[in-house]
């Protein structure tokens, strides 16, 4: 039979099979852990994999493994070591992974930084977002309030935006280094999204620099620089956007 189990000190424990476990003290847990619900509010350290269907964070969890949840809330401040797999996964505070996240949802309005890829059904932020490998979803929206970078985006619609507060100053700032051989754009710490390459079928992008934009309806928005859209069905520039090329495909 599982065990409950509440940490309220500076406590080890041996990993294993849990019921809930709440902690509120400074835990780490040896080995590798299963649990049907963990609530971290203090520290708790785990030195293996860790797999549990609901896990709520609003203190610090530090998974030297891989991390499998059903359901990921947290407020506070995790980092994964390993792999993320998750069906819903909502991010208000911190959340750092080495390798690649897999699942369903993601809703982030705080800071989520990944080393590799993302890969899952709906994407959805307006927080801070750094993903040095592949975002790839059916549905991506992201609302701009902060920088972010993500290497490659994927999907089918893919809508960037920003804040409303953010839209007066950000194109006051950009300015073209004519020294730079490469005509290497600079800008200013507003909000931003910075890719290579986003592809998909519908595509809208608002204060994006990119430089390869592939899709069948392309709209280019307000403080985009885009290198090159390439499209097969329709493209649309608005306002004060930049696009060095456009070539229709097919």
């Amino acid at each position: 039979m599982t065990k409950d189990l509440n940490v309220t000190a500076k406590s080890t424990i041996e990993g294993g099979t849990y019921n809930n476990i709440n902690v509120m003290g400074m835990c780490d847990v040896e080995g590798e852990l299963e649990a049907v619900e963990v609530n971290v509010l203090g520290k708790m350290t785990v030195e293996g994999d860790m797999k549990v269907s609901e896990l709520n964070t609003k203190g610090k969890l530090d998974v030297e493994g891989n991390l499998n949840c059903q359901a990921f809330n947290t407020t506070g401040k995790t980092n994964v070591e390993g792999n993320l797999q998750v069906e819903n996964c909502k991010v208000t505070g911190m959340t750092t992974v080495d390798g690649s996240i897999t699942g369903k949802t993601i809703a982030i309005t705080g800071i989520l930084s990944v080393d590799e890829n993302v890969e899952v059904e709906t994407f959805v932020s307006s927080g801070k977002v750094n993903i040095d490998g592949l975002l790839n979803a059916d549905t991506i929206n992201i609302l701009l309030g902060n920088k972010s970078t993500i290497e490659e985006i994927g999907g089918q619609t893919i809508n960037v935006t920003v804040h409303e507060n953010q839209t007066t100053s950000f194109f006051k700032k950009l300015f073209i280094n004519t020294s730079d051989k490469s005509n290497h754009i600079s800008i200013s710490e507003d909000a931003k999204l910075i890719s290579e390459v986003i592809e998909g079928d519908d595509i809208s992008l608002e204060r994006v620099i990119c430089e390869v934009v592939r899709g069948k309806h392309v709209v280019i928005k307000n403080d985009c620089i885009i290198d090159r859209v390439e499209y097969t069905e329709t493209i649309e520039i608005e306002g004060n956007a930049k696009v060095k090329e456009q070539i229709k495909i097919g």
